[in-house]
């Protein structure tokens, strides 16, 4: 019988996957929980978040963004970054814009939040109402720009941001129905304002981002007539393993971080500005099968801000190869010790 054995203080899962070469993986996930203060050290939380079998959404699936990737996945050929929180105008104060970004180790991106606003027609033209004023925003991609426009008659005429179906500000047409009173978007590239209903600026976010949003939808390879015919259930020969990274593109590091990284904060805090350093620890899976032992070292594939709580996750990976082997692993340890 198989037994995993955690000799960690972190949560730990097993879970089979097969490449798309076919070959068979026992993937070993390692999520350790921290909390931080400014400027200190993070440390384990007495609360351990639990492992994530499935993405789950900040409302119905489907038509909401992504909360959170799922974290049994399988290899991710980098590492992850994502915040989940809102923007804080520092000290309790109100503004009608706001820089906020973060930076971990080599990854780093900066949107500027603006308070809300309309399009409102105005001397014959369609132009933004003045943004209003805010404390504090929620950094969803439903308040980046996108979304779907269903207002014309023809149904075939029909469409929407496929980089943010749930986003706001999309207009395919400029129906009038469509225009008046819909809001831009809270969340903007500096120095890239929309200022007309025609822009296609690209959805800027934090967050995870779903896996049929491009660009992450492109890495899942064709699945055709061809692919259901000669290769299924086997993921397609194009498929690339980046799709397995849920991350907002440049919060994806190619290289895959070691922990120790510094981190910066900004606007994400009521108190404007944040830091510290990644944990750091090396984490050793060991593999018993009945005639051999195999030991991998897990990568730090996710990291996952969440400033309003002061919570940091982290999780590492370890894919065991075992081709039609898996049932005779007998036993799976798992090390995590500081570095």
């Amino acid at each position: 019988m198989l037994e995993v054995r955690n000799k960690t203080a972190f949560e730990v899962a097993l879970v089979p996957v097969q490449d798309k070469q076919g070959d068979d993986y026992a993937v070993v996930v390692i999520k350790g929980t921290f909390c931080w203060k400014d400027r200190g050290v993070p440390v384990p939380a007495g609360e351990p978040v639990p492992i994530l079998h499935a993405d789950t959404f900040h409302g119905e699936p489907g038509s909401s963004s992504l909360r959170y990737a799922a974290d049994a996945c399988p290899r991710k050929p980098g590492t992850d970054v994502a915040l989940v929180g809102s923007a804080h105008v520092p000290g309790g104060k109100t503004a009608t814009t706001l820089d906020v970004g973060l930076r971990v180790g080599p990854v780093q991106c900066v949107l500027r939040v603006v308070g809300d606003r309309r399009w409102q027609r105005m001397m014959g033209l369609w132009r933004p109402t003045s943004p209003e004023a805010f404390r504090t925003l929620p950094l969803v991609y439903e308040r980046a720009f996108g979304g779907m426009d269903l207002t014309h008659a023809d149904a075939a005429k029909h469409s929407g941001e496929p980089r943010n179906p749930v986003g706001t500000g999309y207009c395919a047409h400029g129906d009038a129905k469509r225009l008046e009173g819909l809001s831009l978007p809270n969340l903007e590239r500096p120095g890239s304002p929309i200022t007309h209903w025609k822009d296609r600026p690209a959805p800027v976010g934090l967050g995870f981002i779903g896996r049929d949003w491009m660009p992450r939808q492109r890495f899942a390879g064709t699945h055709d007539a061809a692919w259901e015919q000669e290769r299924s259930p086997l993921l397609p020969e194009d498929f690339d393993e980046r799709f397995h990274n849920a991350a907002f593109p440049e919060l994806v590091s190619p290289q895959h971080l070691q922990g120790g990284e510094p981190v910066r904060l900004l606007n994400v805090t009521p108190e404007g500005q944040a830091a510290f350093h990644l944990p750091r620890f090396h984490v050793e899976v060991e593999a018993r099968f009945s005639e051999l032992r195999a030991r991998h070292t897990a990568v730090l594939d996710t990291v996952v801000l969440e400033p309003d709580s002061r919570r940091l996750l982290l999780t590492w990976r370890a894919a065991v190869p075992c081709t039609r082997r898996f049932l005779d692993i007998r036993c799976v340890d798992v090390h995590a010790t500081p570095a």
